[in-house]
């Protein structure tokens, strides 16, 4: 089973403006790891890579995940979460 693990932007854009707001305890975790291309496995703030790891972007622009990530890390082994 491939693991898929990126980072959402818009999770990025929403923290920036609640930092700025004073709101620091709602940010939310940005990176992503997904089991497959649909099932997500975990939310968080960050991870360290326990094997090979291989990043990939559509260099046409297209949609690697159905979510819409067009760069993600891919990976054999699940990531180990630090926080």
């Amino acid at each position: 089973m491939i693991y898929y693990i990126h980072v959402n932007q818009l999770k990025i854009r929403q923290n920036n403006k609640l930092i700025r707001e004073g709101r620091e305890d709602e940010i939310m975790p940005p990176i992503i790891i997904k089991k497959g291309k649909n099932k997500t496995i975990a939310n968080c703030f960050e991870i360290e890579f326990v094997d090979r790891t291989k990043m990939v972007y559509h260099f046409k622009g297209g949609k690697i995940l159905p979510c819409g990530a067009r760069l993600v890390a891919m990976t054999h082994v699940m990531p180990k979460i630090l926080r």
